[in-house]
């Protein structure tokens, strides 16, 4: 598409269905027909856990920040100027979601986090 002058990057659940947030923890037991397959046993517990490992990960980091805030912003700070559509379950988390964008990420952020995650 940037041939043609026109790019564009969506990124879609950059919240990990609320893991993110923390709403979950490796003792949470899911019921719900999206997250079941996050139990133990389950086909996708492997990624669960890796994704609660890397979280850990960037709170030993940026315990103070939280981490859904952190998460948009990383996500939105990148160079290509992505799009996010993190999900909501109340005002309150749309209202942050919003606000979100009122502050980027600094280059040397962007790129400590991008070395966590890397680290895997």
């Amino acid at each position: 598409m940037s041939a043609i002058g026109i790019s564009g990057v969506l990124i879609r659940g950059p919240l990990a269905q609320g893991i993110v947030r923390g709403v979950y923890t490796r003792d949470s037991l899911f019921t719900d027909s999206v997250r079941k397959n996050y139990n133990v046993g389950g086909i996708y517990r492997k990624e669960f856990e890796e994704r609660i490992d890397l979280i850990d990960k960037v709170k030993a980091v940026y315990g103070t920040e939280p981490m859904a805030e952190l998460a948009l912003r990383y996500v939105i700070s990148h160079e290509s100027e992505p799009i996010a559509i993190p999900g909501a379950t109340s005002v309150s988390q749309v209202l942050q979601n919003a606000r979100v964008g009122e502050k980027l990420l600094d280059q040397e952020t962007v790129e400590r986090i991008r070395e966590i995650l890397r680290s895997e």
